[in-house]
């Protein structure tokens, strides 16, 4: 009972994310109980996902709530994942720890970090893996944040380095995006996992952590 009691307030805000009705000055707006939608913190205009990860104020508390969503899933994978798999935390490409890569990569690489990498020379694949939390009110909300992604300069210019230092490696950016309540698309994910050679039964176990999590 104490455990359920504890996590109210978590089940009362999904509640209100599903209903539409999450807090925020937006809403407010909305109902004629306030004259502006700006947010208190930065003046941008508040929404849900503003305040969940899009306030620039707000900023380290999105970012640890980032972190501890990925750390789950990051262990999830170091025991799951077979052995041939080198799977690093934080990537470190920035500090040249990757085997292979320390005097190959020019010094900008460092720029972009991915929030893991996991490397399988054997098979001769490199996969840069990044979570990122969206907005998933319209229903292109996360494809569209996928692509902004991909369409950074810094991943571009990371994959193309990455390629050049590891030839004849298959060097790809694998994103795993998860919308503000909780959604995310399970085909691209399961063809994410997939690829890392999770097994097919293990999947489900990664999508309860992320969703339980976010």
């Amino acid at each position: 009972l104490q455990r359920c009691r504890k996590r109210m307030p978590e089940r009362q805000g999904m509640l209100q994310l599903f209903g539409r009705v999450f807090p925020c000055a937006m809403l407010s707006k909305m109902i004629g109980q306030s004259e502006t939608d700006a947010c208190a913190l930065c003046s941008r205009k508040e929404t849900p996902s503003h305040i969940l990860c899009g306030c620039p104020e707000l900023r380290e508390i999105i970012t640890a709530s980032h972190d501890k969503v990925w750390r789950r899933l990051y262990e999830y994978l170091k025991l799951h994942l077979p052995g041939a798999w080198d799977l690093q935390y934080d990537a470190a490409i920035n500090s040249m720890l990757v085997d292979g890569l320390r005097d190959s990569l020019p010094l900008n690489s460092g720029r972009t970090k991915p929030d893991g990498l996991a490397q399988n020379a054997a098979e001769q694949h490199c996969w840069l893996l990044e979570l990122a939390r969206s907005s998933d009110f319209w229903p292109d909300s996360l494809s569209l944040a996928r692509q902004c992604k991909h369409d950074k300069v810094g991943y571009v210019r990371l994959q193309s380095d990455l390629r050049a230092a590891l030839p004849n490696t298959n060097v790809r950016l694998l994103t795993f995006i998860l919308g503000d309540r909780g959604l995310f698309d399970e085909n691209l994910w399961t063809n994410h996992l997939t690829r890392l050679g999770l097994p097919t039964i293990k999947h489900r176990g990664f999508f309860d952590l992320a969703i339980t999590g976010a």
